[in-house]
């Protein structure tokens, strides 16, 4: 029997469409090769695809088809199969529904010594709940993540801290989302992690210009783009934050030059475009001022 790839290792959350035939080619393979809970594993991340895509229902349907697959009561498939589930409402805006099945997904997990899945459940929990249970969620995985036997499940520290960061941003506790942000930066840059180090930095800069603290927020923006530059690369989101701190000091040729070049990279991205036109439009009034 040859080996199956690892789940993550599968997946290109850039290309659900893509990834979502990936899965249907390993499921196919790993059922004529009888590994049933691998198959039943695959097929839940179908519906993970699904779930990216706006594809709720159909999501749901193929979550619904697991449990009868013959490998769609082992452990592992019934925390995937809440994980996804959970997922799936999340995205669809019913948080509370959400909540119950990835709390469904952590107490399987626990139970049966899960530890990755168990930390995925609590991060995606911390996303779920408010300000109160996303404190919570985030202890209970740091903890999980930190007895875990297997040093992967370090992973979702990162994840984990940056969350939280984000959530106390969209309260107004911005000092304590900067120490969750910087927390966040030390999990990516202990894990190799060099551009999630790069994007708490982001998060990091731009929680600092909301502060007022406009010469740290651009500092920390430039020093960005130098390093992104260093790598061949350009990043719309600094050139963002960039444009809004140059223009907040009166730097206004340099403002207009990285909202033009920002508003040329994130209009690209056919998310920002179909959900957040008013930003690029701030962007576009902000080169030509």
């Amino acid at each position: 029997m040859a080996d199956l790839p690892p789940i993550l290792e599968v997946w290109d959350f850039s290309n659900p469409e893509g990834t979502r035939h990936r899965f249907g080619g390993l499921a196919e393979r790993a059922g004529r090769e009888k590994d049933y809970v691998y198959q039943a594993e695959a097929v839940t991340q179908i519906a993970r695809c699904q779930s990216l895509q706006g594809k709720f229902d159909l999501a749901h349907a193929v979550l619904d088809g697991v449990r009868t697959l013959r490998g769609g009561n082992h452990p592992r498939v019934r925390v995937r199969t809440a994980l996804e589930r959970g997922r799936t409402f999340n995205s669809a805006g019913d948080r509370p529904a959400a909540l119950r099945q990835f709390r469904t997904a952590w107490e399987i997990a626990r139970e049966h010594g899960e530890d990755y899945l168990a930390v995925d459940a609590a991060h995606m929990a911390a996303i779920a709940s408010d300000l109160e249970g996303a404190e919570a969620w985030t202890q209970k995985g740091r903890e999980a993540a930190l007895a875990a036997e297997s040093t992967a499940v370090l992973h979702w520290l990162g994840p984990l801290h940056n969350n939280l960061g984000w959530s106390y941003h969209s309260t107004g506790r911005h000092a304590d989302a900067i120490e969750q942000f910087e927390l966040s930066r030390e999990a990516y840059r202990g894990e190799g992690d060099a551009v999630a180090v790069l994007i708490a930095g982001y998060a990091i800069g731009k929680t600092q210009r909301v502060m007022g603290r406009v010469e740290d927020a651009v500092a920390t923006q430039e020093g960005l783009r130098r390093e992104f530059e260093a790598r061949g690369e350009e990043d719309g989101y600094v050139l963002e934050e960039l444009a809004l701190g140059y223009a907040a000091r009166g730097r206004d040729a340099e403002a207009r030059a990285a909202a033009a070049r920002a508003g040329e990279l994130l209009g690209a991205d056919a998310r920002i475009t179909e959900r957040e036109p008013e930003r690029l439009e701030r962007l576009r009034e902000l080169a030509a001022d």
